[in-house]
């Protein structure tokens, strides 16, 4: 059957009826109504399109890229040394939670000097060379770098929706351009298989209310 069918059988129910079948559904994974595209499901279950108030707004931080990809997206070591001069590791100590589970014994301006000089002497060789609490601050502090530019251009934000129910919990991620925009939404099910994905290991991005 195909999405304006399913869609078509969908709204023959009332409004309440509608979220419990996509609930149920989304939770047995049988995923019947997922052909649906997103923007419709949202329509059929009477959920409003962002920037309405009933959203709950929020900054996404920078997802934090592994060590190969900071090194990758400088393309030189000086360059990254010089992002690493310009890091207040007070402003990054604010990225990190218990979950996270990356070291900060690294994170201090003292530390980044030194990372900083290290790169810029030794080039290559410090790719291999640094240790992994060391590794891991530089990723820390990119990932500040980032969230910090995104604010100032009003990028990388996001907004969630969500409806409760008798069979669980639906619920709606969209993204937003920089005048407020709604440019994308995950729906439950993507979010349902988000979450199952990222069983037991902690999200590798930040949130920030506003």
């Amino acid at each position: 059957m195909d999405a304006a069918k399913r869609r078509e059988e969908l709204e023959a129910l009332s409004i309440e009826e509608r979220r419990r079948v996509i609930a149920q559904d989304v939770a047995s994974g049988k995923d019947r109504y997922r052909p649906i595209e997103v923007f419709d499901l949202a329509e059929a279950l009477h959920v409003p399109l962002p920037p309405d108030g009933s959203w709950d707004y929020c900054y996404r931080k920078q997802i934090i890229e592994t060590f190969d990809e900071c090194w990758n997206n400088h393309g030189h070591p000086d360059d990254l040394a010089e992002a690493l001069l310009d890091v207040d590791a007070n402003e990054v100590l604010d990225l990190c939670r218990d979950d996270l589970k990356l070291s900060t014994e690294c994170v201090s301006n003292s530390d980044y000097e030194e990372i900083a000089k290290r790169l810029a002497n030794q080039g290559e060789r410090a790719r291999r060379e640094l240790s992994e609490h060391q590794k891991e601050a530089v990723r820390l502090a990119l990932a500040q770098k980032q969230f910090e530019a995104n604010s100032w251009n009003g990028l990388g934000s996001s907004t969630v929706y969500k409806i409760d129910t008798e069979d669980g919990a639906l619920v709606f991620d969209a993204t937003l351009e920089d005048d407020g925009s709604c440019i994308e939404i995950d729906s439950p099910y993507e979010n349902r298989d988000a979450e199952r994905a990222g069983a037991g290991s902690p999200r590798p991005f930040f949130y920030e209310s506003w």
